[in-house]
């Protein structure tokens, strides 16, 4: 037998939910059914026992979504099932959006139902399948998160899924940055190769459980890791996730590689040997053959290699500085030339010392070749060369000069900036405070081109971007940097030709004021963690101004916090720091709260921490846009209300229908014509409805008194009695003014007792006035009124305190109104009875 499911259903209409569970038990006798009409109530009967929700969309006091959101508060993994008639793509996809586990449609026949029970069950079945991988992945979290070593789980495609301290702390990582991070992410590209074969195995399941790859840590330094891998399938072998657990072991490599090198790949020999004249080696090691010629093997068996090692010329030395060295301290430091198995030289430096090994003395020492040293001569060489070369190929011409004045170095695009006629190589050791004489003519201003020179050495204090023009218009920068060489001071200047530069800066200011489009030049200001808080206006254009209401005095050189109050509370701030810390250009349309404005804007940064926004003002095509919504609103709600409204007593008819002919019981019949008769009332208010729109004919001056006494005319009042004080003439569509009244008269009768006890009066028939306010009239009753609490729906669609109403009656007076321009509020009746008074309304006496 399966396990009891239980569940609520909540649908507003009482038949339609009655008629869903007989359906729902047929299907599966497991059902434990519980129905509420009134989703507030519904909200008092959950609990954590409850297995799953069956709910209707469109409910009166909230729709199926809101109850969600209410569900979702307390309990939000519990199977939320929308069982709608009203169907479209845009609800199905708000119902996924919103975080319904299923959404079905509404029908008639059994196969719906048989579906929704299906679909119940499955549900159910895969919520308790989640609990309980739920539970089991507890006890594994467990084990991740008090795991001494770090510890990763990954997804199918061997992304972070998650990850315990220790992890984050071998790999330098904060919580959740590595969260669905590729393993790419800290593996350097050398080690690209090997790991993605382990990845290869460990996802079919054909090895890689242990592997030991470099990997690099958030701030970008490079560890070694020892990584065990662990694949866990289910019963029928497929994989079900991937565990790696690992721990930093470079200083553990380190340790062992460093002294491996130092045996092996020392740029020389360790040896020991015997203190016997003829130096017998006893231990060998290092980059023998490399040094020497001679293999290990061959200098630890044959006595005479030691000796000849040493070039015949300098074996005296060598024994003399050997045994000075030992006399004094027991060490010994010499170079000397070294002959070569295949009798090449090289000059060595040997270092070593005595130790006393028991009862014998042995002398340990390194040999290092010190041919290198002429290499780096060499080498310095080349770099002289290079240097050289970037000199003359530099854009922009350097000048070097010593504390004396004298050339030290300069470049060809030196001479060809100031037109000296002379090659660089000439002007080595020439008097700069001669040549900037002679060259002072070249300039606008001679005198303080020179003066400016003698300024920058006497203060001996950088400057950049210093600039000069020469008299051919072109114009230069100049950098002056002082330093200091090791034999004193020297002086180094640069010149650099800016004349396009600046000529394109003269066109993008053009650009920039002439503009049709408003432009602002931020800087983006950060806390301490470097997030944005604020922005400073750096520059704006004069359009900026037009757009923005906003005096360019009054902003630049502000933050936007002070020179707009409120802007903090949009999302501008977060927008412009995102572009101008993360470089993303952005594309947006934003409304400004304090500007009142919808704006297009464009932003791009074009520096870290700069963002440079265009934009224009779009608010008239959003106010466009929002009337055009407001009307696709309007046609959709009444599309909805003729979806829900008539489809519910269709489909109880239908289901009544059909369960009559199956059991031949006359309650299904009679519930039936109850539906038919609902559907009828339906109808006649939903056409009316489709005709009250916004717009409304041309108005004219109509008489109050006679458009309400033929309102009264056209009400069917039962008794009830009218008192009408109403000297007064307005401006209306008269024939929509009067299907007002006549719904407002009714709405008095129909609804005025509505099943309620009276006061003690002995008249209990309504009595309804209708009089003249200042700007309007009023229309009120002497019944039991409307409650406080249902005062602000009474205008929606649907809404009625009557079993046989259709709730379109007041709907349609307020799409009158509105349509009109006036205003109708709800108040108590001077009798006790509900007061309607409509404002706002062009009136005349």
């Amino acid at each position: 037998m399966s396990a009891p499911i239980r569940l609520l259903h909540v649908d507003d209409d009482a038949d339609m939910a009655e008629l869903t569970a007989l359906y729902l038990q047929r299907e599966n006798d497991a059902f434990e059914i519980e129905t509420e009409t009134d989703p507030t109530a519904a909200l008092d009967r959950l609990d954590s026992d409850l297995d799953v929700i069956v709910c209707d969309y469109d409910m009166p006091e909230m729709t199926g979504l809101e109850f969600l959101e209410e569900v979702r508060r307390s309990y939000p993994d519990l199977p939320f099932v929308l069982f709608t008639g009203q169907g479209s793509e845009e609800i199905a996809s708000e119902a996924i959006s919103a975080g319904v586990t299923d959404y079905l449609q509404k029908g008639y026949g059994s196969d719906v139902y048989a579906v929704l029970a299906n679909r119940v069950t499955n549900a159910v079945e895969q919520h308790r399948s989640k609990r309980a991988l739920a539970e089991s992945r507890k006890r594994l979290s467990m084990f991740i998160e008090h795991s001494p070593l770090g510890v990763i789980e990954w997804d199918e495609e061997f992304r972070v899924r998650r990850l315990n301290d220790a992890a984050e702390e071998i790999l330098g990582y904060d919580g959740g940055e590595l969260q669905g991070v590729s393993w790419r992410q800290f593996v350097p590209e050398s080690a690209e190769q090997a790991v993605e074969e382990v990845v290869s195995d460990l996802l079919n399941v054909r090895g890689g459980y242990h592997s030991i790859n470099e990997t690099v840590r958030a701030d970008g330094t490079r560890i070694t890791c020892e990584w065990h891998n662990r694949v866990i399938t289910d019963d029928d072998g497929e994989v079900v996730t991937i565990f790696s657990q690992f721990q930093d072991v470079t200083e553990r490599r380190a340790n062992r590689e460093r002294l491996e090198r130092l045996v092996d790949n020392i740029p020389g020999v360790i040896y020991r040997t015997g203190t016997a004249p003829e130096w017998p080696f006893e231990l060998v090691r290092g980059a023998c053959e490399e040094l020497t010629g001679y293999t290990e093997d061959e200098l630890l068996t044959d006595v005479a290699i030691a000796r000849k090692l040493v070039h015949v010329d300098d074996r005296e030395l060598v024994e003399t500085e050997i045994a000075n060295g030992v006399a004094e301290n027991g060490t010994y430091d010499v170079v000397y030339r070294l002959s070569r198995e295949d009798e090449d030289i090289r000059w060595v430096w040997e270092r070593g010392q005595v130790v006393d090994d028991g009862d014998e003395r042995i002398e340990e020492g390194l040999v290092i070749d010190v041919d290198s040293l002429k290499r780096s001569e060499s080498a310095l060489d080349r770099t002289n060369r290079v240097l050289t070369t970037l000199l003359e190929n530099l854009p922009f011409g350097v000048l070097v000069e010593d504390d004396s004045r004298k050339v030290l170095v300069t470049n060809e695009r030196f001479t060809e900036l100031l037109d000296v006629d002379a090659n660089p190589d000439e002007l080595v050791g020439a008097d700069c405070a001669q040549a900037a004489a002679e060259l002072a003519d070249r300039f606008a201003e001679p005198e303080a081109f020179v003066n400016g020179i003698a300024e920058r050495l006497a203060d001996r204090e950088p400057v950049q971007n210093e600039e000069i023009v020469l008299n051919d218009g072109r114009i230069l920068e100049r950098d002056y940097v002082p330093y200091r060489l090791a034999d004193g001071e020297a002086n180094l200047w640069i010149y650099r030709d800016v004349s396009d530069e600046r000529e394109q800066q003269l066109l993008l200011n053009g650009l920039f004021e002439e503009s049709l489009d408003g432009i602002g030049v931020k800087g983006i200001v950060t806390d301490e963690d470097g997030e944005p808080i604020d922005y400073t206006y750096e520059r704006v254009n004069e359009r900026f101004e037009e757009l923005t209401g906003l005096n360019a005095e009054d902003v630049v050189g502000r933050r936007a916090t002070e020179a707009i109050p409120g802007i903090e509370e949009t999302p501008f701030i977060d927008i412009f720091g995102e572009v101008g810390l993360g470089g993303e250009p952005r594309t947006f349309e934003q409304y400004s709260a304090p500007l009142d404005r919808y704006y297009k804007i464009s932003a791009f940064s074009p520096r870290h921490g700069q963002c440079i926004t265009i934009f224009s003002n779009i608010t008239e095509r959003k106010r466009y846009e929002r009337r055009l919504e407001r009307q696709n609103d309007r046609l959709e709600n009444f599309t909805g209300v003729v979806s829900h409204d008539l489809r519910n007593p269709l489909n109880v008819a239908r289901g009544r229908l059909e369960l009559g002919r199956e059991t031949s019981d006359n309650e299904h019949f009679e519930a039936v014509s109850r539906s038919l008769e609902r559907m009828d009332d339906l109808i006649d208010d939903l056409l009316l409805l489709s005709r009250q729109g916004e717009v409304i004919g041309e108005p004219e001056w109509v008489s109050l008194s006679s458009v309400a006494s033929a309102s009264w005319d056209g009400v069917k009042t039962d008794g009830a009695t009218l008192e009408i004080d109403a000297d007064l003439e307005l401006r209306a569509d008269k024939g929509r003014l009067r299907q007002a009244i006549e719904n407002l008269i009714r709405n008095s009768v129909e609804h005025g007792m509505n099943g309620r006890p009276r006061d003690d009066r002995n008249d209990e028939r309504i009595h309804i006035r209708i009089g003249t306010l200042p700007d309007g009239f009023f229309i009120e009753d002497d019944g039991v009124g409307i409650p406080e609490a249902e005062r602000d729906r009474v205008f929606e669609h649907g809404m009625t305190a009557s079993t046989d109403g259709t709730g379109f009656g007041l709907s349609i007076v307020g799409r009158i109104v509105d349509a009109h321009g006036w205003t109708i509020d709800l108040l108590d009746g001077d009798d006790g009875g509900v007061r309607f008074e409509v404002t706002g309304v062009e009136t005349r006496r």
